[in-house]
């Protein structure tokens, strides 16, 4: 329970001027915890009470509510999200947008955006199609694979958990496959290192672990979802990124996940992925056709 450690200890911080308002299930939350631990960054960890009841419930208090809890992560994070960053004055929110933050600032000796300005200028763009391996660390492709991620396994995720229907459960659980096969097949060959690119671990790997985390824990309890043996390089990646200080310092129990998603799991939940899901849901029952 090497998350539960690092959250004890982190939240008796006082003197930093770092403070990372996270919840300790949220997987895009855990993103902006891994960078900040990757990047060495000293840093209060502040738990944000997001849901009524336990996290489990996946039922939101009101803004007003969180902001009645605690203002200084409201005002940090209007919408009352996680995470966000408080650094002195300055506040960011988002998961990505924190994860470039910390890069930004503080990953000058172990950055994990690669590339120059012009590089991080030209960078903003979204891609579903299949993840590409930089040859060179370029950063433009660094982030449509990360685009990939957001695109292709997140929303996937929160689908196989939340369908009710096993028909639309399975097309789910069969796209999530075909992402983390289109992943495996993108990785740099292992012989150059274990990681995406190789041997530099880098923001995909930050955005990735997160859900593969769930997909091999939640999923695999609750849906019976599995990485095939034959996706060697994501294994070989799994076991790398898996031991990694940065990331086993974020790891929690398996069973609290586990637990955690049970809203999810029985249809109850009316966080903000459960209202897309269900939006999505929708869409696709409006739509010609069907």
């Amino acid at each position: 329970m090497a998350g539960e450690a690092t959250i004890a200890v982190r939240s008796q911080a006082s003197e930093f001027d770092v403070e990372l308002f996270c919840g300790w299930f949220c997987p895009f939350a855990q993103r902006a915890w891994i960078a900040l631990e990757e990047c060495g960054v000293p840093y209060k960890y502040v738990e944000c009470e997001m849901y009524e009841g336990s996290a489990s419930t996946k039922r939101p208090l009101p803004l007003e509510e969180k902001r009645r809890r605690n203002a200084d992560w409201i005002a940090v994070s209007p919408r009352g999200l996680v995470p966000a960053l408080r650094h002195g004055a300055a506040g960011v929110f988002e998961s990505l947008v924190c994860v470039e933050y910390v890069d930004e600032v503080w990953g000058a000796s172990r950055t994990l955006l690669p590339g120059g300005p012009a590089d991080r200028a030209k960078a903003h763009q979204r891609s579903t199609v299949a993840p590409v391996c930089p040859r060179g660390l370029r950063l433009p492709e660094v982030r449509a694979s990360i685009s990939y991620v957001s695109d292709k396994i997140c929303p996937f995720y929160y689908k196989s958990l939340m369908a009710q229907v096993e028909a639309e459960r399975s097309t789910a659980l069969a796209a999530l496959l075909e992402a983390f096969t289109a992943i495996d097949a993108a990785m740099a060959p292992l012989e150059g290192g274990p990681f995406f690119l190789g041997a530099t671990f880098s923001a995909f790997d930050v955005v990735l672990w997160p859900h593969y985390q769930r997909c091999t824990t939640v999923l695999a309890e609750r849906r019976q979802f599995a990485i095939p043996p034959s996706l060697t390089r994501l294994h070989a990646w799994a076991d790398a990124t898996g031991v990694r200080p940065s990331i086993a310092a974020t790891i929690v129990d398996k069973d609290r996940l586990v637990a955690n998603y049970a809203g999810y799991a029985d249809g109850t939940a009316t966080s903000d992925a459960a209202k897309q899901y269900t939006s999505d849901v929708t869409r696709a029952a409006a739509a010609p056709g069907k």
